[in-house]
């Protein structure tokens, strides 16, 4: 995780990322979210909390109601995303964007 902190330290915005078929990969979302702010302090960083693998229903141990609120209680946005077959990956990398340089106005 140190090496880890390196990457993140001076970034301007980051995705928090989770598999829609691992429940332990959500529930470890808040202690990510919790590290990164911690590690960037005293500055903000945006978020966009990630839901992947959207393609793969019959295996989702995660649901989309469960995956907002998390986001709620965050205060980010949420978006579901498949990388097999491309649905909303690029919509999540413009709302990153478009967060970050809102943040910066």
């Amino acid at each position: 995780r140190s090496v880890t902190r390196s990457y993140y330290r001076n970034s301007a915005g980051a995705m928090l990322l989770f598999d829609l078929t691992n429940r332990t990969s959500f529930e470890s979302v808040r202690q990510w979210h919790r590290e990164v702010t911690d590690t960037v302090q005293p500055f903000r960083i945006v978020f966009l909390l990630v839901g992947h693998k959207s393609d793969l229903a019959g295996q989702r141990r995660v649901g989309r109601k469960e995956a907002e609120k998390l986001a709620a209680l965050l205060g980010v946005q949420y978006v579901e995303t498949s990388a097999k077959d491309a649905s909303n990956v690029a919509q999540a990398f413009q709302m990153l964007t478009l967060g970050i340089y809102q943040a910066l106005q």
